[in-house]
């Protein structure tokens, strides 16, 4: 077991336990957020640049950066930050109980209080290699080419899941604990209680979108089209009247269903059986992100749009409508924009959104993890990771 060693970050001021920072006020009138901290990061006293792929936070406030093939780990109050030394770590995840649960090439394992320990070794010579892990109600799925395992929760010996084909892109839970899983050659239901994952019929292609609305209907989004399974039947239907390759699925909370392709944006409202274009809504749909308030908020290549509850109205938002909106973000009665070229902030209710002072030249913004208890947004970059508190 490697030691964890390398320096991530390295300054002279230390704010919220986050040392090697730069402080930049925000030029927003009336926003809680106002300050841009950059989070430099470094290997083995280096300074390099790091294509952030997923941030996460545990309930003690440490921030876990991943990386493509490397996890940089930011202690909260601690002034300096530290490399998981792995040659490769593939995907990370955390329980409720602050178990960290990571994989290299040949283990997945997991850190509690200090503490490692392997889960599943597999045999050097078994080129099966690990990939994802997913954490579905702290039971911790994960995938290597050959097959799908699952470690389920207060367990200590991973089992594979039987009868379920394919290399795995998506997974939800339904109220009663049933498990949907999309590969690349179909979907699969894994009933509550039982071993052995059944495919689901009439579902072709390759399954990369998953989501369940409040009656436990299931929508799947493919390379072709998008289908909803019925609670209680055995068989998906495809949903008519929704053109091109779908990037996006979510639902509202009267379980109006909205689509995003890179044509344009559809909604397929509760009860009906065919999808409507919602008009005016060009370009690559890259995001959809729904208030509390049931107001849509569309990410295009072209710029950002919402539309508003109860209405068949869009609205293109002001200030971000000429950027490639990669990610929205909805925290504390705003909404934030990562982009190309910095992080943009709209108030709910308003139409014109800002750019926070700092964020140009950090990186291309791709997403957000947000520390609720600090009062912290996480954004992850091309180029590393920086915050805005």
């Amino acid at each position: 077991m490697k030691k964890l060693l390398s320096i991530l970050c390295a300054s002279s001021l230390t704010v919220f336990g986050v040392s090697n920072i730069i402080s930049c006020s925000s030029k927003i009138e009336d926003d809680n957020l106002k300050n841009v901290r950059n989070i430099h990061i470094y290997e083995k006293e280096k300074k390099i640049e790091e294509n952030i792929k997923k941030i996460l936070i545990d309930k003690n406030g440490d921030v876990y950066f991943k990386a493509v093939f490397s996890v940089f780990v930011l202690k909260h109050g601690s002034d300096i930050a530290k490399k998981l030394e792995y040659d490769v770590i593939r995907d990370i995840s955390i329980d409720k109980n602050n178990n960290i649960y990571f994989n290299d090439e040949t283990n997945i394992q997991t850190i509690n209080k200090e503490n490692i320990k392997k889960i599943l070794s597999i045999n050097e010579n078994d080129h099966n290699s690990l990939w994802k892990i997913y954490n579905i109600n702290d039971d911790i799925y994960f995938t290597r080419s050959n097959g799908i395992y699952v470690l389920k929760n207060g367990e200590t010996e991973a089992k594979v899941i039987n009868k379920l084909n394919g290399n795995l892109n998506k997974i939800s839970i339904d109220s009663k604990d049933n498990v949907y899983f999309g590969t690349d050659t179909g979907a699969y239901v894994l009933k509550n209680g039982e071993t052995e994952a059944k495919v689901i019929n009439k579902l072709n292609g390759n399954l990369n979108k998953i989501s369940i609305d409040s009656k436990d209907n299931v929508y799947f989004g493919t390379d072709t089209g998008a289908y909803v399974l019925k609670n209680g039947e055995t068989e998906a239907k495809v949903i008519n009247k929704l053109n091109g390759n779908l990037n996006k699925i979510s639902i509202d909370s009267k379980d109006n269903v909205y689509f995003g392709t890179d044509t344009g944006a559809y909604v397929l409202k509760n009860g009906e059986t065919e999808a409507k274009v919602i008009n005016k809504l060009n370009g690559n749909l890259n995001k959809i992100s729904i208030d509390s308030k049931d107001n849509v908020y569309f990410g295009t290549n072209a710029g950002a749009y919402v539309l508003k509850q109860d209405t068949d109205t869009l609205i293109k938002i002001n200030g971000v409508d000429k950027e490639y909106v990669n990610f929205i973000a909805l925290y504390k009665n705003n909404v934030y924009f990562g982009t190309d070229t910095g992080v943009y902030v709209l108030k709910q209710l308003e139409t014109t959104a800002y750019k926070i002072s700092g964020t140009s030249t950090l990186g291309k913004v791709n997403g957000f993890a947000i520390d609720k208890q600090n009062n912290i947004i996480y954004c992850r970059t091309n180029k590393g990771a920086f915050l805005i508190y």
